[in-house]
């Protein structure tokens, strides 16, 4: 087996390995986002995988399914991943791509299809460097295969070959494309599963979440129960819509008083949960008599307008990593210094003193 045999059996491998990856995950990405059927799915994932073994059994010169395989793919992939509207582009491609049997052509082609993938980058700017980069490598590639190897290969594999390495960058592009798209609707959700729509905080599920963050990354932390006094009589009084303005506006004035790194969550009704990430129970105590300060001295409003009066009592305990104390237990002293504060009249912030 001479070295220029070895180099093909290579090159192709690699190539049908990025086609194959990106060929099959294309139609399973569409069907877990939901914009394809498993049936369609299955026929568009068996119709390529058809394409592909042909692909591969054929290395002895016959480029009959090999071809084939280029005039199939993009107008499969054109209808599967763009809609009937593409199919047009995808009759195109493979009419290029079937009468390409000029070297002059087979450039041309190539050029072309470099051009549409760039075109495609103005709305998907991220990945316009990584495969721009690519293409560069498969230009320098082919002109160097070129000049020392593929003098030896007729025109017509010389198109199968520049056609498999677009479709290769091409279907890398779509599977990175919708991959990125995808991870950004789950993280989308995930966000939103996290979050109270009512004051933008994490709510208790994105707090467990974090809780279990910050003892696996054994961070020294200070967490913090923070309650509005008498909050029902708000909502009988002036009614829920009102003490729904009221709990969003104290959740500003919690944020605006804690650093960017600390985080504060609703934990339920008027109970919000703060994590000031320093092992100092004085400092924040400092941090959350400001806060309690500020919401005693603010006037809320009611819907018809009406003046609001309200405080504020808060409990905090300190999370030491190296201790033996898990950080649920410390979460149970933070509620405990809550409740300590509470019977003592309430309007005030109370130290957990571990016994």
């Amino acid at each position: 087996m001479d070295s220029h045999l070895i180099y093909i059996l290579i090159e192709s491998s690699i190539e049908a390995s990025c086609v194959i990856y990106t060929f099959l995950s294309i139609p399973y990405i569409y069907f877990i986002s939901g914009k394809l059927d498993l049936q369609k799915s299955t026929i568009a994932m068996g119709i390529i995988a058809g394409v592909l073994v042909g692909y591969l059994v054929n290395f002895d010169g016959e480029q009959s399914t090999r071809l084939y395989g280029i005039i199939v793919s993009p107008i499969i992939v054109s209808y599967f991943v763009f809609g009937k509207r593409a199919l047009i582009l995808g009759c195109l491609t493979a009419i290029l791509l079937t009468v390409g049997h000029s070297l002059s052509f087979s450039v041309f082609s190539f050029i072309f299809f470099t051009i549409m993938i760039v075109l495609s980058f103005f709305r998907q700017i991220r990945f316009s460097y990584l495969i721009i980069a690519m293409l560069m490598a498969q230009l320098i590639n082919l002109y160097v295969n070129y000049n020392v190897i593929l003098l030896k290969v007729t025109p017509t594999e010389l198109t199968t070959r520049m056609t498999l390495s677009f479709l290769s960058l091409f279907f890398l592009h779509v599977t990175f494309n919708f991959l990125f798209s995808l991870s950004g609707r789950v993280n989308l959700l995930q966000h939103q599963s996290e979050t109270d729509a009512l004051t933008q905080f994490i709510n208790k599920r994105g707090i467990d979440i974090n809780l279990k963050l910050i003892e696996i990354s054994k961070t020294h932390c200070c967490i913090a129960f923070l309650d509005v006094d008498f909050f029902k009589k708000v909502n009988d009084t002036y009614g829920h819509p009102s003490g729904d303005i009221v709990l969003s506006n104290i959740a500003k004035i919690i944020k605006g008083n804690i650093r960017s790194n600390d985080f504060a969550g609703r934990y339920g009704g008027e109970e919000f949960l703060v994590i000031l990430y320093n092992d100092n129970l004085n400092k924040s105590k400092e941090v959350l008599d400001q806060i309690r300060i500020m919401i005693e001295g603010n006037t809320f409003y009611s819907t018809d307008s009406r003046p609001i009066k309200l405080t504020l009592s808060g409990g905090v305990a300190k999370y030491n990593p190296s201790g033996d104390k898990s950080i649920n237990t410390v979460l149970q002293y933070a509620d405990k210094a809550l409740y300590t504060a509470k019977s003592q009249g309430r309007n005030n912030v109370v130290l957990y003193q571990d016994e």
